[in-house]
């Protein structure tokens, strides 16, 4: 019954002529197993729900583990409203770095939150609350508006790379969100990589491409994330405006003593030729993967081989420490 009534509600439908999404996850309490008043068996009900969200679209029944996580989940919420208001959750940047000179052309922005009294929380821990609570909209923001402020001091041809959540994908206003905060930042959109992963791109492909194609016509670049782990890749190549693809980690690492893992990723690399797409290869950690990847012609490379993540105060003084970096600034 729960899935008829999900399939049911799960329509599409025109708003003012754009195309828009209904859909509907369940959360099931039984009584009286799960309580015999109405408050306990809707507090039940709530528990299985936001297990449910995790995955969008489906239905889940009860269970007593569900009930400290969902209590958890609400005082972490509460924390983290706090956070996003008080700058807490504080940008960490990793280098991105053309692998022909070793030159450092960008830096990815990764919102990292140390809890006052939970210590460091996992960024998918936070950002998976953000998304339930409606609160991801105002993360993005936040950390975007301090992402601006820092590479505004750096030298102009850097370039900041931002991660979106795949429900912000279904926000046809987030373009204009963007811009007022680049506008606010007096920070050039030609400066901004908005990264996208393909499991993003399926739920809702007509809204989501509708709101890529604006943000390319603003100048923002677009890239596609952990290229060749998602659905329909070519697909995807075919219908978003992808200006870099992102070669996964687990091709890179594996890519030394995987012949085949060696083939795919100069396959990847043939087609982003072809089709005159940017390539970045992740998780780069060792000289030999720098190097083979340099000679086989990608374009730009990240990882811990080149610097992990650093806090803003950091960044002049790793720049300093990339000559070809401050020369291409003069």
């Amino acid at each position: 019954m729960a899935q008829q009534m999900i399939s049911h509600l799960s329509v599409h439908y025109q708003l003012e002529g754009i195309d828009a999404r209904l859909g509907a996850t369940i959360g099931i309490a039984v009584t009286p197993d799960n309580g015999t008043d109405e408050g306990d068996v809707m507090r039940a009900a709530e528990a299985a729900l936001y297990r449910a969200k995790h995955k969008p679209g489906s239905y889940r029944f009860f269970e007593p583990a569900m009930d400290e996580e969902l209590k958890r989940s609400r005082r972490l919420q509460r924390d983290l409203n706090g956070a996003i208001t008080g700058n807490a959750i504080v940008p960490h940047y990793q280098p991105l770095v053309r692998l022909a000179d070793g030159e450092v052309v960008g830096f990815e922005v990764l919102a990292r939150w140390n809890h006052p009294t939970q210590g460091f929380i996992a960024p998918d821990v936070f950002i998976s609350i953000a998304e339930d609570s409606a609160l991801i909209g105002q993360l993005t923001e936040s950390v975007l508006k301090q992402a601006c402020l820092d590479a505004a001091k750096w030298p102009d041809h850097l370039k900041i790379a931002m991660n979106l959540s795949p429900i912000q994908l279904k926000d046809i206003g987030l373009p204009e969100q963007i811009m007022r905060t680049l506008k606010t930042c007096n920070f050039p959109p030609r400066r901004l990589e908005i990264e996208i992963t393909e499991t993003a791109l399926v739920d809702d492909d007509k809204t989501a491409n509708g709101i890529l194609t604006r943000l390319r016509g603003m100048g923002i670049e677009i890239a596609l994330d952990d290229f060749g782990t998602g659905y329909s890749s070519l697909q995807n190549l075919r219908m978003f405006p992808v200006t870099k693809l992102k070669i996964d980690k687990s091709f890179v690492r594996s890519m030394n003593r995987d012949a085949n893992a060696k083939k795919l990723i100069s396959g990847i690399l043939a087609l982003s030729r072809s089709l005159g797409i940017a390539t970045t290869a992740e998780g780069i950690e060792e000289p030999a993967e720098a190097d083979h990847l340099a000679s086989i012609d990608c374009d730009f490379g990240q990882g811990y081989f080149y610097a992990k993540p650093m806090i803003a105060d950091d960044v002049p003084r790793f720049l300093k420490g990339n000559a070809r970096t401050l020369s291409a600034a003069q």
